[in-house]
């Protein structure tokens, strides 16, 4: 039997092994995207809804702590991926874990996926990509880090304490391993939105 004491400690311990474990697996695969090994997709399809709805369910009982609204608003037919499905989770997952970090409390979390509209390019049709979006009320990051927040090891000044700076590296190489693409936009003191496209 634990009392209260040692249950918090087993708590910590828990919590600080889970985010070592976090930083050698992004290490890794880091030193993979470097070394230039491409990354092996197991592609299927599956549902962005209910791929965001287990999203939201897992950083449920972290947003209520926080005081932080996570809201899905993915429609449930909204149209299936074709993708390695574990590969796009751990992107928005990454990505709803950044948001917690510089939402205060209040904020709020929102998690989209939308079919963009299929236009033509020179008189051929263009792939058509569904666009997973996740933003937040938070502080926002300003503009001259915006060009470098993709870049390993990088972080928003003032925030260095928050992560490892290689968590939207990996993000980069898994959307575009997919042939897709990656995007944010910001505005101090409103919030961050970061947009994933990835193709039907």
């Amino acid at each position: 039997p634990l009392n209260d004491e040692q249950k918090r400690a087993l708590g910590i311990m828990h919590s600080s092994t889970q985010k070592l474990r976090d930083l050698i697996n992004n290490i890794l695969d880091v030193a993979k995207i470097e070394s230039g090994k491409p990354l092996l997709l197991d592609k299927k399809k599956f549902s962005p809804y209910l791929l965001v709805k287990s999203v939201a369910e897992t950083f449920f009982p972290e947003s209520r702590i926080l005081n932080i609204e996570i809201k899905n608003v993915v429609q449930e037919n909204t149209p299936d991926i074709n993708a390695d499905e574990k590969q796009i989770e751990r992107v928005v997952s990454n990505l709803v874990s950044n948001a917690l970090k510089f939402t205060l409390h209040g904020g709020t979390i929102t998690i989209d996926a939308v079919q963009s509209p299929v236009t033509k390019d020179k008189g051929q049709m263009t792939a058509e990509y569904i666009q997973i979006s996740v933003s937040d009320t938070g502080t926002g990051i300003p503009q001259s880090e915006l060009e470098k927040i993709f870049l390993r090891f990088n972080q928003v000044k003032g925030t260095e304490k928050r992560g490892t700076g290689l968590g939207l590296t990996i993000c980069k190489h898994i959307v575009e391993s997919h042939g897709g693409k990656i995007s944010v936009e910001s505005e101090l003191g409103k919030g961050t939105k970061f947009t994933v496209d990835i193709p039907v």
